[in-house]
């Protein structure tokens, strides 16, 4: 998720250590809970693929756990050991760090958890990268936990983080039935299916499912009842289809083959334009227009590939994207 929620999740986790200097608690916490997204630092001009294939790895595994912990916690000893031990220290950083990749696994972006032993991307699909109403409550709820001496408030963060994800599997699994019903109206057979979060919100989902080697890409409302967005669709091919366009061993078809498993397979290739898209992302949740994807130059095998990115949310999409939001143009189920 975003820095911020990070930070303040990290500090939620580790706030039974604030018998005293809260406040260096709060800022070692918040650091050691946002610190596994320095990987972001791993970068490359000539392969733009480096940077998405380091981001959510090891740095955010179960293993690495405690030695990211342990590297936050010799920095701060460096500043702090007149004040902390270091055993008090590490504690934090331990309680902080080790929610950052468990937080992030609930988004659809992918995250290694299980790095060395699996190079599986988990993504459970519960909450948008950025969801204001879960962070800001959270936020709330933690200066109350913090200022007031009341037992109760002590236990707000944490209940209000157990609330709010099951209210976001409740949803989704609503968004799922939705979608389910819709599918066996149109007689179709899915062999794939992914509900996700729209951006900033658990009211409008995306989905996407595979029908006869095709994308069928929707939305669903849940905001009161379940409302169905009917959107579009897009042609499917399996990632050795893809790949057979591509000399093999090349270094277009290793970077073609990064981004397919970056994608989880949810890939739409554009011959005409020399473009592969993950569709996992869009703005509008029911449209094809993916947020980010590849380029690249069929007549150099030995170039790497060029990012691009749709990140400008202009008011014609936005206006589209709050019509969603209010059950315009869908269907009750």
């Amino acid at each position: 998720m975003d820095p911020i929620s990070q930070a303040v999740v990290g500090v939620t986790a580790a706030r039974s250590q604030k018998k005293n200097n809260y406040l260096l608690v709060i800022l070692i916490a918040a650091s050691a809970g946002m610190a596994p997204d320095l990987d972001v630092l791993i970068n490359s001009e000539k392969n733009p693929l480096l940077s998405i294939e380091y981001h959510r790895h090891f740095t955010h595994s179960f293993f690495f756990i405690p030695f990211g912990a342990l590297l936050i916690a010799a920095f701060y000893f460096l500043f702090l050991k007149n004040k902390f031990t270091f055993k008090r220290i590490y504690l934090i950083s331990f309680l902080a760090y080790s929610t950052h990749g468990l937080l992030d696994a609930c988004t659809s972006y992918g995250t290694l958890l299980f790095w060395p032993f699996s190079n599986e991307r988990v993504a459970w699909n519960l909450i948008s990268v950025v969801d204001p109403v879960f962070t800001f409550t959270l936020i709330l709820f933690l200066a109350l936990s913090f200022f007031l001496k009341k037992r109760i408030f002590y236990f707000l963060p944490i209940i209000w983080i157990l609330l709010y994800f099951s209210l976001c599997l409740t949803q989704k699994n609503r968004a799922l039935n939705a979608l389910n019903d819709v599918i066996n109206t149109r007689n179709h057979k899915a062999s794939q299916i992914l509900v996700k979060p729209s951006f900033a919100n658990i009211l409008l989902w995306r989905t996407i499912y595979v029908h006869e080697n095709k994308f069928y890409i929707d939305a669903v409302n849940t905001s009161k009842f379940s409302y169905f967005c009917n959107g579009t669709t897009l042609i499917k091919e399996t990632p050795n289809e893809i790949l057979q366009n591509f000399k093999k061993d090349s270094v277009l078809y290793e970077d073609v083959k990064k981004f397919i498993w970056f994608s989880s397979g949810y890939v739409y290739f554009d011959k005409k334009n020399n473009m592969i898209s993950d569709i996992r992302y869009a703005f509008i949740p029911n449209s094809d227009k993916a947020l980010w994807g590849i380029k690249f130059n069929a007549n150099n095998y030995q170039k790497h590939v060029e990012w691009y990115s749709k990140n400008n949310m202009d008011n014609k999409v936005s206006d589209r994207f709050f019509s969603l939001i209010l059950g315009e143009n869908c269907t009750k189920i």
